[in-house]
């Protein structure tokens, strides 16, 4: 029967349907076999004729030799590779299979001397399995691995030359239309633009201007190279644009005002080859034809990663030791950046105003929307009455594109230097360094720490003369996956208490409940866990909410969308519980009653109609600067928060602060504790899943928004070391840095390896991980 069935797939050309069927014969399972005996024994027999073969030379690239054996091998490749082996095993499997008839496959020694190596063997054991010819010696194999690391960076060498073929090439487009416009002395003398100058002239066929090799260009094929005429650079060197438009403006000043200046661009981009014609408010980037941008231009990341050499017996000379490394890699950037400036505003980050550094109230209410598409999705996918309620799925943003495509990233290897030395740290920012373009800064991203310690680099290096010895070209760039660590990390210490183990609806009573165990109280060593208790129970308490306000709606007659939007709502009276003074709307209390004004001030109108800024914090209704301290009576009439030298206060006490008697006496009473906790816990477990959704998204100015609302936090919480580098990431896309390094900053903050996206310093900790755990056994062992 099953001869039949499989004729049957023969006849109809199926024969992967008709092979199980065959394949219950033992006749014919056995004749397969034999046949494929015959043909891997012929391959291997071409293989050990072939005098060329790259397992037989100890120079050969171990890439080159796998791709000899999938060609030359196929049968054998095809048998093995259902092993699951890597490609290193799978070579060393090929490599033992030739060298039992043929004993002079140098390559497979130097695998096996590597192998021997990494498993932290003595010398003894080299000796020995030299002397049986399985393995080089020690010396050989030491200089095999030299050879194989050689170019293991080859990759972000290539970057980095053709990043600064393009910023030399955007410079030159820049020097030949600022050159044409002075040639052409646009408009007559007195001023008066001429108009019919250009009439008849394509942007194709430059006929007006000869374009020869006299005057330093050529016109084939419409690509126009400056001729190597020293004069001529000579003179380019004092053209250039200016204003602070990153080189994509002029201001030639003919007599007749800033108008005409912009006709005269307008016609000398006219006699532009197509290719270098940059047409006015055109952005390059999301959408059209400039999205096709080839980009060369990339970023780096580093962090520290130690291992610790257990003794097995502790002696006075021989005791644990800790080995401080760094771990680095490049990715390259999915968002192109390279049509963007190079050039430094200098903008001073002292002189921007402290709103800069806050979200301002159209960003808090892009977060509202936010914490309103996240109520959503929750109450769709757990509430039966709303399934059928279509929500967005993405929140979108002009990058989705590109962020869906799997990055480009190298790993630059592990560096034997402990970062949390000056000199160390040094040498790790002179080896970032070596990888970045000329005139170029990129960011090194990395957790607050690592930052730290290359600005003290940079710092330590400030009084150099030259560019290199001042360590300038990295921007030590704080990361996402840290921060939102620290941010669940004050979760738990805000709102986990194992006091209120017995007390239904806390988060130390839903962990026993639901069966956490393993999460730990240090949420780094439970991150995945505490994320997911925290996306559950915050879930939880959204669906609670949305069934009591169903509970409201009752008998009333509202088609399923109506209700839908008024229970969102709803949950998002209680969820919404931002910082004082950061609100969008009118913040009341329990009772409805003393609504509050939440802007930080407010403009009115006298009999004359001269508007008055009235500032709503402190007593003295005064934006004077400086520090200030906030009541901690959360329904203070007086402003909330006040100057330090309005209120006489010097330093920041320690415990509980009032304004005056009246706001220490007169504490609210009739406070639900219960409503509050829940209050709080949607506040943080909403704004953890939205932070969360903007990494996984790409979404650059979101996380830069969240930032923004997280300093508030890091100043509360004591958390100077992120307040600083927040600081510094939000003064720098907001005008400090270059475009090309603020778009680095804000659009090329994750990853992706498979999946979804994550931060750069998360999978920097994943690799880390990977290098922990294949290389602790050699520690040990030694």
């Amino acid at each position: 029967m099953s001869l039949q069935k499989a004729a049957k797939y023969i006849a109809l050309s199926q024969h992967k349907k008709a092979l199980p069927s065959l394949m219950k014969k033992k006749s014919f399972k056995s004749a397969c076999i034999s046949e494929m005996m015959k043909i891997m024994a012929r391959e291997l027999h071409e293989v050990k004729r072939d005098k060329q073969c790259p397992l037989s030379n100890e120079n050969s690239n171990l890439h080159e030799a796998f791709s000899y054996v999938q060609n030359k091998l196929p049968m054998l490749y095809s048998f093995l590779s259902t092993s699951g082996l890597d490609e290193s095993a799978l070579l060393l499997v090929f490599g033992i299979i030739l060298y039992s008839s043929k004993k002079q496959l140098n390559l497979v020694q130097s695998v096996i001397g590597i192998m021997l190596w990494l498993s932290g063997a003595k010398r003894e054991m080299f000796d020995q399995m030299h002397r049986w010819g399985l393995s080089l010696s020690i010396s050989t194999v030491l200089s095999a691995i030299d050879r194989s690391r050689n170019k293991f960076d080859i990759k972000v060498t290539n970057w980095k030359v053709a990043w600064e073929s393009l910023t030399t090439a955007d410079s030159y487009e820049n020097d030949v239309q600022i050159e044409l416009m002075e040639d052409l002395q646009i408009g007559d003398s007195d001023g008066e633009n001429n108009e019919n100058s250009f009439e008849g002239i394509q942007p194709k066929q430059p006929d007006n201007i000869s374009m020869t090799e006299e005057n330093g260009r050529t016109n084939d094929n419409d690509n126009w190279i400056l001729a190597d005429n020293d004069e001529q650079q000579d003179a380019l060197k004092n053209i250039g644009p200016s204003g602070d438009n990153g080189g994509h403006g002029w201001t030639e000043d003919n007599g007749d005002g800033g108008d005409n200046g912009n006709k005269q661009q307008q016609n000398a981009l006219l006699l532009l080859p197509e290719a270098m014609v940059v047409e006015e408010n055109v952005t390059v980037g999301p959408s059209g034809d400039n999205n096709e941008i080839d980009t060369s231009t990339f970023s780096l990341c580093f962090d520290n990663v130690n291992i610790k050499t257990i003794a097995r017996h502790e002696t006075t000379t021989k005791r644990n030791k800790m080995h401080n490394m760094i771990q680095a890699f490049a990715s390259k950037d999915r968002i192109p950046v390279s049509h963007l400036s190079t050039k430094t505003p200098g903008a001073d980050s002292f002189l921007m105003p402290v709103d800069t550094f806050l979200p301002s109230k159209t960003e808090m209410e892009s977060i509202k929307d936010e914490y309103k598409t996240m109520i959503q999705r929750i109450i769709v996918q757990h509430v039966d009455d709303f399934r059928d309620i279509k929500v967005a799925d993405h929140i979108y943003h002009p990058y989705m594109a590109q962020s869906k495509k799997k990055s480009e990233i190298v790993p630059l290897g592990v560096y034997d230097l402990d970062e949390s030395t000056i000199h160390d740290a040094i040498k790790i920012g002179e080896i970032m360094q070596s990888y970045v373009p000329k005139n170029i800064t990129i960011p090194l991203f990395g957790d607050g720490l690592s930052c730290e310690r290359i600005n003290d680099a940079q710092n330590s290096r400030i009084s150099e003369t030259t560019f290199c010895d001042r360590l300038e070209g990295i921007e030590p760039a704080i990361s996402e996956w840290h921060k939102r660590l620290l941010f669940i990390q004050d979760l738990f210490k805000e709102l986990f208490n194992g006091s209120s183990l017995t007390e239904a609806g806390t988060l130390c009573h839903a962990k026993n409940m639901l069966g956490f165990r393993n999460l730990k109280s240090d949420i780094s060593q439970s991150f995945n866990q505490a994320t997911e208790f925290i996306d559950i129970v915050t879930s939880a308490y959204v669906v609670a909410c949305a069934k009591e306000a169903l509970e409201r709606v009752g008998s009333q007659q509202q088609s399923p969308e109506e209700a839908f939007q008024f229970v969102v709502a709803e949950v998002l009276r209680v969820a919404w519980h931002p910082p004082n003074g950061l609100t969008s709307e009118e913040k009341t209390n329990n009772n409805n009653e003393d609504n509050f004004e939440d802007s930080y001030s407010s403009d009115d109108e006298d009999a004359n109609g001269t508007t008055h800024t009235l500032y709503k914090y402190c007593k003295c209704h005064e934006d004077r600067g400086g520090m200030m301290i906030c009541c901690d009576n959360n329904y203070c009439k007086e402003g909330q928060w006040f100057h330090y030298r309005c209120v006489g206060v010097k330093r920041k006490p320690m415990g509980k602060w009032f304004c005056s008697d009246i706001c220490k006496h007169n504490l609210p009473t009739n406070i639900d504790n219960k409503y509050e906790y829940t209050k709080a816990l949607l506040w943080f477990g909403l704004g953890e899943m939205v932070r969360h959704d903007a990494i996984k998204e790409n979404d650059g100015p979101r996380m830069i928004i969240h930032w923004k609302l997280d300093m508030i936090l890091f100043y509360e919480k004591n958390h100077p070391k992120y307040f600083v580098l927040g600081h510094r990431l939000i003064s720098a896309v907001n005008g400090s840095a270059s475009d090309q390094l603020k778009m680095q900053l804000m659009w090329n903050r994750t990853v992706k390896v498979s999946g979804q996206n994550i931060p750069q310093d998360l999978h920097m900790e994943h690799l880390n991980e990977a290098f922990k755990s294949k290389h602790t056994y050699v520690y040990h062992k030694r």
